[in-house]
């Protein structure tokens, strides 16, 4: 975007010396671009991989700690675990890495392999080949859960749902098991067991338990096409407040976290500290420019500052075509209030980028949707309610372009959505994806 170009350098003329590594003077340090084709260039397809019997395009998020040190940030959410383990192995052997930049393509890179690619030609008879695909999601009643985080949900089902044996003293149990589970094509749980318990009744209590889970989201290829999952899943399982509820935790590789140590230099600007800067207010930053901003024409805007040790604002710079907004908005963003962001529990200095458009309030007009077509079962849809001059609306906004709704005197704004395509804005960005209609069990 033209707003980091112009900005990158009012930044980094002080800053882009102490942001990078401390390393020496002949050491080479790669960039985010030549990390991400290092690591596919270095993954093998694991051994023993084929007897899952599916092979798909793997993607996750890699950053680098304020020391250089590359590490995934999305979680791996793989077809099999022998997937999961030669990615997790390849990064934690990727060499040292300096940023390019301060935007969120320069901080976060996603990265793809394509395991059917790297399969032996003997194996592909035996191995179902796809391409990109979406985790399975575990749906909690009354509560969001995304596909990333799937894995995570069904921890916390777990939490909530498992008891101690009684007549059995657990106070000062304390252990780290293996929950190996496969979610079928129809999103139920197949092959559950658990390994490396040390207590037998503990295992038969967790393997009931994990056979009557609730239907998954199965994962979906582009073509919309189920496939199954195998997970093994690290987790730490204790008593919790000394009864027979148990508390789950995920354990976490080391391959997976940020860098605990606090940088030697605290004036340097850390671009990913290990806890971020937040914003001093119970809303969001963007909602508070949002609703303090007034236009009569749509406004794009984006720019970058730093946050300071003290949660106060310096380098600002803002991208936008209106100048009356542009200073608005500096007049906002250096009044606000910001909790410094943290490493190894040292307040740093570190960057917060951001982006929107503001438009003026708009006015809207129903237009019935197109006949039957919201019987279709391939379009993903949900209902919402608009409130226009104190009456109410209703619309289906599809994964379609004949949408109902319209602002008024305008074009029709379409918004596709590709479930897909989307995964990557959620990994890095955190945008929800598109729900996919839960089946029925029969």
């Amino acid at each position: 975007m033209k707003w980091k170009i112009l900005g990158l350098s009012l930044l980094f003329c002080c800053a882009s010396a102490n942001a990078q590594p401390a390393v020496g003077r002949g050491d080479s340090l790669f960039t985010l671009d030549e990390i991400a084709e290092w690591i596919s260039g270095h993954v093998r397809f694991p051994e023993g991989a084929s007897r899952y019997g599916v092979a798909g395009v793997e993607r996750f998020v890699v950053s680098s700690a304020w020391d250089g040190r590359v590490f995934i940030t999305s979680g791996v959410n793989t077809l099999s675990p022998a997937f999961e383990r030669e990615i997790k192995g390849v990064v934690s052997r990727a060499p040292r890495c300096r940023f390019g930049g301060c935007g969120m393509d320069d901080i976060y890179k996603l990265v793809e392999v394509d395991f059917p690619s790297l399969m032996p030609d003997t194996l592909r008879e035996d191995v179902l080949c796809v391409g990109r695909h979406l985790p399975p999601r575990f749906p909690l009643k009354g509560e969001k859960s995304g596909y990333l985080d799937g894995r995570e949900a069904f921890v916390k089902w777990l939490s909530s749902r498992f008891r101690f044996p009684r007549h059995s003293d657990f106070s000062g149990y304390c252990d780290t098991l293996s929950l190996c589970y496969t979610v079928s094509e129809e999103g139920c749980m197949e092959d559950v067991r658990v390994e490396g318990c040390g207590n037998a009744s503990v295992r038969s209590e967790l393997e009931r338990l994990l056979k009557r889970s609730p239907l998954w989201e199965p994962a979906l290829t582009e073509s919309r096409r189920p496939v199954p999952v195998s997970v093994e899943e690290r987790v730490v399982i204790r008593p919790h407040d000394g009864g027979r509820n148990a508390q789950f935790a995920v354990c976490v590789d080391e391959v997976c976290r940020n860098s605990s140590s606090a940088p030697s230099d605290l004036d340097m600007i850390v671009l990913n500290p290990e806890v971020r800067s937040e914003y001093g207010s119970d809303k969001s930053f963007l909602r508070t420019l949002r609703d303090s901003l007034k236009v009569d024409k749509r406004v794009r805007y984006a720019g970058f500052f730093v946050v300071e040790r003290d949660g106060s604002v310096s380098n600002l710079h803002i991208e936008t075509a209106d100048s009356l907004m542009g200073n608005a908005l500096a007049a906002l963003i250096v009044r606000s209030e910001w909790l410094p962001a943290l490493q190894g529990g040292e307040k740093v200095r570190s960057i917060y980028t951001f982006s929107g458009v503001q438009s003026p309030p708009a006015r809207y007009v129903y237009k019935a949707p197109p006949y039957r077509i919201g019987l279709s079962d391939k379009l993903n849809y949900s209902h919402w309610r608009s409130f226009v001059r104190g009456h109410s609306s209703y619309s289906l906004v599809k994964a379609y372009p004949e949408l109902g709704l319209y602002p008024e005197d305008t074009a029709p704004q379409i918004k596709y959505y590709d479930g897909v395509g989307d995964m990557e804005l959620l990994m890095t960005r955190g945008l929800p994806l598109l729900p996919i209609k839960k089946k029925v069990r029969k």
